[in-house]
């Protein structure tokens, strides 16, 4: 019994020693996490801290951008302000000169009618003489290479042949390169198949809306030829008979396509519309047929036609630009500088900011 109990009391103390040394484990893991929960307040002071300094920098930060984006979107606003300045008195320095080409355009335009109407009264006076000199009755022979017509020689001379600068009184003054034998016989190297139809409109008789197609295309050949514009317009009124300086080529162009094309305001358009220019049109001396050719002729083809400035020399805009002077009508564009990115934007936009 005795030795029960004190294995009883051993085992006690050993309990004893047991649960002192558990308690010493709890008190300094109790310290061990004191000190910890003190190291992260610490911590945490540490980080509020450097959580204001950063909040006080981004704020200071936020604060510089707006007072730089307020700098730069005045000084944009101040830019584009001076720029629409500019622009204003580019624009109304544009529509200056503008209107100069134009009151010097309309000032060529009378000079050339005058200059028309002032040689056409030469021509008359001298084509009364030549007509006046004409033996009454007197008939000439035009020989074709299929046909010969015997007609008498006032009924090509009067007034729808042309009047008094028509195809056949240069013919017979001699100013015109035709093959002629004796007094009154000429030869023409042309098909005569339309002739009598140019006879029936010189005489006043009116044209047959019964003719072939062949026949219509020859006798719109013929009025061409002989220079007989009042019937070029009866046969196909969309025509524009056109003649550049001094060239002899009449070039026929379509109506349309000269007003559209080219527009009201240009020279050739004004002649078009004036009802007292009669055909063909003349473009004077200032016109150089190969340019009009080169240029002109391919805007009136197509209005989307366009030369491109910088791809020509110095020499040939200047050419160019004087052609746009004479005849009215812009010919040529500047290509237009390829937009900004927008990244490209962000890095000008980055530059400025680190200026």
């Amino acid at each position: 019994m005795a030795t029960r109990s004190k294995e009883e009391r051993g085992k006690m103390e050993a309990s004893i020693v047991a649960l002192k040394g558990r308690l010493d484990e709890l008190k300094s893991k109790e310290k061990r996490l004191r000190n910890e929960e003190q190291t992260a307040k610490d911590t945490l002071v540490t980080v509020q801290g450097a959580l204001e300094e950063v909040a006080q920098t981004i704020s200071a930060t936020v604060k510089e951008l707006e007072e730089m984006m307020e700098k730069k979107r005045q000084s944009d606003i101040d830019a584009a302000k001076e720029r629409e300045i500019e622009l204003e008195e580019e624009r109304q320095k544009m529509l200056a000169e503008m209107k100069k080409k134009d009151e010097e355009m309309r000032e060529q335009f009378k000079q050339d009618v005058k200059g028309f109407a002032d040689e056409k009264k030469v021509w008359e006076e001298a084509g009364e003489k030549f007509k006046d000199a004409i033996p009454k009755g007197k008939r000439v022979v035009l020989q074709f290479y299929d046909q010969k017509f015997i007609v008498p020689m006032k009924t090509l001379l009067n007034v729808r042949g042309g009047g008094q600068d028509s195809f056949f009184l240069k013919m017979f003054s001699g100013r015109l390169d035709i093959e002629k034998e004796g007094d009154n016989t000429y030869y023409f190297d042309r098909n005569g198949k339309a002739f009598q139809y140019v006879l029936d409109y010189l005489k006043g008789e009116p044209i047959s809306s019964h003719l072939t197609a062949e026949i219509q295309e020859q006798l719109l050949k013929d009025a061409t030829f002989y220079e007989l514009w009042g019937l070029v317009g009866e046969l196909d009124p969309t025509v524009v008979p056109v003649r550049v300086g001094t060239n002899p080529t009449v070039y026929m162009l379509k109506r349309d396509n000269v007003l559209n094309n080219l527009g009201n305001d240009s020279r050739l358009g004004r002649m078009v519309l004036d009802e007292d220019v009669h055909a063909p049109y003349v473009l004077g001396d200032g016109c150089d047929h190969a340019l009009f050719e080169t240029y002109v002729m391919k805007r009136i083809e197509d209005k989307d036609w366009w030369l491109k400035e910088d791809e020509l020399d110095e020499e040939e805009v200047a050419i160019v630009k004087k052609e746009e002077e004479y005849h009215g009508v812009e010919l040529m564009i500047s290509t237009p500088t390829p937009a900004a990115t927008d990244d490209e934007e962000e890095e000008e936009e980055e530059e400025e900011e680190e200026e």
